[in-house]
């Protein structure tokens, strides 16, 4: 979910990591998209006990009011 407008000057890319990597699970949102809620409905990541994830967020835009946030849905416990 991003709170405001994406610069209109760039791309905002979120991708998800495992373990320190960047994994085929990508959102990125196009320079002057609107205020919402955006969803990689497409890939999906598998993990382990002891894995480690980190959301890896790149502005592109170089000027931007956009705040990005994550929420997350477990499923197959």
């Amino acid at each position: 979910r991003i709170a405001a407008a994406q610069g209109g000057t760039g791309t905002l890319v979120l991708t998800l990591q495992k373990n320190g990597v960047d994994s085929a699970l990508t959102i990125t949102i196009a320079a002057g998209s609107a205020a919402g809620n955006y969803t990689d409905n497409t890939n999906t990541v598998t993990f382990a006990a002891g894995d480690t994830w980190q959301l890896k967020i790149v502005n592109n835009a170089t000027t931007s009011t956009s705040m990005a946030g994550y929420s997350f849905k477990v499923s197959g416990i």
